[in-house]
């Protein structure tokens, strides 16, 4: 059964947008580009060598996931492609919705699978499965940086003339929150530090094709410009560093090229 993000990928090749993919498969836009990012373009932005042989590594993987829970009788098929999509994520929703259910019935059946003891028992097995194999790999922090860098505030609440409303915790991947708390002025939502993940990923990744280049450019003539408003408005005194100009020296096209 073909994983979600290689459903998306075939839209993807036919010229479909990133915010018509999120929408048909009931997935966020930063997920989207997410996968764009780390798989789609991922020939452009590596040394052919490497390339082929991560590739060939997570095929070998998702291939032996897959044999596995396709193996296990007592699921349904959305069910066996729930528990692929969880211990990728380990959020429930998420899993439902990747896996078929619609976004409104997604929370509660995510909860419901996640009591039922033979659905319970391929999670647990697939978790061993990984854990024999490799404790962290260097997909898993790649893959977590780049969820870092393309974190979406819309992710986790909505916002207009009305007010901001959060999103249920059970919608949301908590573990890019750092922080909740309450105050007199309402609620607050502190993501962790997107300018620390690009530069982890810039420090990594330095080749980037020409359209990601042009971004780069677009980007610091962007941040040249306010830093000389800036700067102006101070009265000449030149402003604190705040990390920006560090995070976008050299090449975080990669992190930016994404679009919709």
């Amino acid at each position: 059964m073909p994983d979600t993000r290689d459903l998306a990928y075939q839209d993807y090749l036919e010229g479909m947008k990133y915010k018509d993919i999120a929408k048909k498969y009931g997935v966020s836009l930063s997920a989207v580009k997410s996968w764009a990012a780390r798989y789609w373009k991922k020939e452009s932005c590596n040394p052919a060598t490497k390339k082929v042989a991560t590739k060939r590594k997570d095929q070998k993987i998702i291939t032996e996931e897959v044999d596995q829970v396709m193996g296990n009788n007592g699921l349904t098929d959305k069910q066996r492609l729930f528990c692929l999509c969880y211990i990728r994520c380990f959020n429930a929703t998420k899993a439902a919705i990747k896996a078929g259910y619609s976004a409104e019935t997604a929370y509660s059946i995510g909860f419901e699978n996640l009591k039922k003891p033979e659905i319970k028992a391929e999670i647990e097995r697939l978790k061993q499965s990984r854990l024999n194999r490799e404790l962290l790999s260097e997909d898993d922090l790649f893959q977590k940086y780049m969820d870092i860098a393309f974190s979406d505030m819309t992710d986790y609440a909505s916002f207009g003339p009305g007010g901001v409303v959060l999103k249920d915790s059970g919608q949301v991947d908590g573990t890019l929150i750092t922080e909740v708390k309450e105050g007199k002025a309402g609620v607050s939502v502190k993501l962790a530090d997107r300018m620390q993940a690009l530069k982890w990923l810039t420090d990594r990744y330095t080749s980037f094709n020409p359209e990601q280049q042009a971004r780069i450019d677009k980007y610091k003539a962007e941040t040249a410009k306010v830093e000389a408003e800036n700067k102006e408005r101070a009265g000449g005194e030149q402003p604190g560093d705040d990390g920006f100009l560090e995070a976008l020296n050299g090449s975080v096209a990669k992190d930016w090229a994404d679009e919709d």
